[in-house]
């Protein structure tokens, strides 16, 4: 592999990095999207995902009602929602052609979760 392809996939796995780490952090790396009012950190962003859930009939979404509500709750790159299944942590699972919160998610969302929405109200997608 010459050196020009290792560079840009070091720089794919820079971002890839940078983007799950927002997930699990404070940390407010990641751009918001456009329309978004302001920057969110990744709890802000996991606690208004996650109510989406919450709001919804039997607690899950199907795959394009997860996309539109991570767009709508400030997630501007695919690759942060992939990293709540597949990170340290599994927040969100599927489970056939729907897509639900793991217990961890449910026990976060209820304890810590609802202090970063800020007022923020989830509504059935």
């Amino acid at each position: 592999m010459d050196e020009q392809k290792i560079r840009k996939l070091l720089q794919i796995a820079e971002e890839a990095l940078r983007q799950a780490q927002a997930v699990f952090t404070d940390e407010n790396t990641e751009e918001p999207h456009e329309g978004a009012e302001k920057k969110l950190t990744g709890p802000q962003r996991r606690a208004r995902l996650l109510a989406h859930f919450v709001a919804a009939k039997d607690n899950s979404l199907s795959r394009a009602q997860v996309s539109h509500a991570a767009m709508v709750s400030g997630y501007g790159d695919p690759r942060g929602v992939a990293a709540l299944y597949n990170g340290q942590t599994n927040w969100l699972k599927s489970q056939g052609d729907e897509r639900i919160m793991t217990p961890t998610a449910v026990e976060w969302f209820e304890s810590k979760g609802k202090q970063h929405l800020d007022g923020y109200k989830a509504v059935n997608i």
